[in-house]
């Protein structure tokens, strides 16, 4: 089986190819957004992508298409593999269905997933989006946790009252809410490693808390070094407003944090409340700080659900993952050139 794996987004693109590649043949066809397709106009890039798609299925002689994103990505594989016939997935991560969808985006996105061969959701919360969208074929299949570049020997020390997050700084990932969850907590610190358009706005925040000597913004790291940072910290903090089943999350969970994260999207289907972490409704600091307080005052707790975590993390490896991927395409591929039809 030839399959072509259409996105840009090479966190997710890479770990989705590489799994893929031990079980059939595959084919990467990644793209790079560019100043002119931010803000709404990724409509432009449509055409050609469609078109590249067309000549590189011809070209290897693909037997299905892989979209790692819903729009563009999942739009122009999809109407490819329309005129191509043959069939098409598409993976949808949360940021594409939940945020990204909006005015026309949302149509395209609706078209997307009801015209693909099947739709792969990162989580049951995402299934029943795309559902009543009106997907028809779809699947749960977690983020893979590649651990391919995790060095084997980590220079680290695991530092006690040390908080850690891992997002793209944006509004939608909450950490407004953590700062001021911290206000008041005068014994921890807090690494936030990521950048976005608003690392300007929370540094100053920061500032204006009084928290700029126990909060540091490490910024945007390679992600081999990303977990030297996590094995250094004990905390891991998630106060996002909305989520699809976050790769950061899972790698939290492998290095032996404690996890609190918000009460959205995919996370509760990862964290149970009690179990191995603590769940908060978003938006709220006052319930983000009792979670925190709580938990540094409970080391034992933090250490025993963090070795409860590396365990739980297992089931999300890339091996296991690319497998269940492996077979719901070769399904879809199977049932196609048993009938004939898309």
């Amino acid at each position: 089986m030839r399959v072509l794996v259409v996105g840009h987004l090479p966190v997710h693109l890479g770990p989705l190819a590489r799994g893929l590649s031990e079980h059939c043949e595959v084919d990467i066809l990644s793209w790079k957004p560019m100043r002119l397709f931010n803000k709404g106009s990724a409509l432009l890039i449509v055409p050609l992508l469609v078109l590249c798609i067309i000549f590189r299925s011809m070209q290897k002689g693909i037997d299905l298409t892989l979209a790692q994103y819903a729009f563009p990505d999942g739009f122009s594989s999809t109407l490819a593999s329309k005129i191509l016939g043959v069939p098409s997935v598409v993976q949808v991560i949360g940021s594409d269905v939940l945020i990204g969808a909006r005015g026309i985006k949302k149509r395209l996105v609706g078209w997307t997933v009801s015209k693909a061969s099947g739709v792969m959701c990162v989580s049951r919360n995402l299934e029943e989006v795309v559902q009543e969208m009106g997907a028809k074929k779809t699947v749960v299949l977690p983020s893979p946790l590649d651990i391919s570049d995790l060095p084997k020997d980590i220079d680290a020390r695991r530092v006690d009252k040390r908080l850690i997050t891992i997002a793209t700084l944006t509004r939608i990932k909450g950490i407004e809410t953590l700062l001021k969850a911290l206000q008041d907590i005068t014994d921890a610190e807090l690494v936030v490693v990521g950048d976005g358009p608003e690392r300007e706005n929370l540094e100053k925040l920061a500032s204006d808390l009084k928290l700029e000597n126990r909060v540091r913004f490490v910024g945007q790291v390679p992600h081999d070094q990303i977990w030297k940072h996590l094995f250094s910290s004990s905390i891991f903090v998630l106060p996002s407003l909305s989520e699809g089943l976050p790769r950061a999350l899972l790698e939290a969970m492998a290095c032996g944090l404690f996890v609190i994260a918000s009460k959205v999207g995919g996370i509760p289907e990862v964290i149970k409340d009690g179990w191995n972490g603590i769940l908060v409704s978003p938006h709220d600091p006052k319930a983000l700080k009792d979670a925190i307080v709580r938990s540094l005052g409970d080391r034992k707790l933090v250490e025993t659900t963090g070795e409860r975590n590396k365990l739980e993390a297992q089931r999300f490896i890339l091996d296991r993952v690319a497998e269940r991927q492996f077979l719901f395409l070769s399904s879809i591929v199977l049932q196609r050139r048993k009938t004939g039809r898309q």
